[in-house]
């Protein structure tokens, strides 16, 4: 897995706001949105490469430490589910709640992970 950028505190509640405002961005009428077709672009931009450090971000509490094993499993078992997918479609609606409510889901698969990882480590 490549190395992930970690996110501040700060850069994890700047892209809950840039959600929002992708957003409101869809609400508009297409020749309003035309307007602010460049700012737009930076948002779609800026949620694109910053998914993977916020879901890390999220997950890990904002410790932005997580084992990255599981981590791994986590995501293909959130693949397997549509997690990711229902992240996705969440974030492309500039739904905020809806997509932290889906990272909450994945923070939950990404404990049940470690806790399944912990028992094989002691055999049992």
């Amino acid at each position: 897995m490549d190395r992930i950028k970690l996110l501040s505190d700060e850069e994890a509640a700047y892209y809950v706001t840039q959600i929002t405002r992708r957003g409101k961005a869809n609400a508009l009428p297409p020749e309003q949105l035309a307007k602010y077709k460049k700012a737009y672009d930076g948002i779609t931009t800026h949620l694109k490469e910053n998914f993977r450090p916020y879901l890390v971000y999220y997950v890990s509490s904002g410790k932005n430490r997580l084992s990255e094993p599981i981590l791994a499993e986590t995501i293909e078992k959130a693949k397997a589910i549509d997690l990711f997918q229902n992240l996705n479609n969440a974030l492309s609606a500039g739904d905020a709640d809806t997509f932290n409510w889906y990272c909450w889901l994945m923070k939950l698969l990404y404990r049940v992970e470690e806790h399944e990882q912990k028992k094989r480590d002691k055999g049992v």
